[in-house]
């Protein structure tokens, strides 16, 4: 049986999002690393567009880069 997962397309948008909301390029290496955040914890568990990003801004403040 599958797991729930997150569609590729909330990911990318979520990403999106987040780098908009930083300020930063899609290629920074905070951008990078929120995006390997953002798909995994997409491919363990079923988001909205919204839970996702919150979940990713957590991981940015935890991880210090703000």
């Amino acid at each position: 049986m599958l797991e729930k997962t997150t569609p590729i397309k909330i990911i990318r948008a979520t990403l999106d999002a987040f780098c908009d909301e930083h300020k930063l390029s899609i290629g920074s290496p905070a951008a990078l690393d929120a995006a390997r955040t953002g798909l995994a914890l997409g491919a363990a568990n079923e988001y909205t567009a919204t839970e996702l990003l919150a979940a990713v801004d957590r991981w940015y403040r935890e991880a210090n880069y703000s």
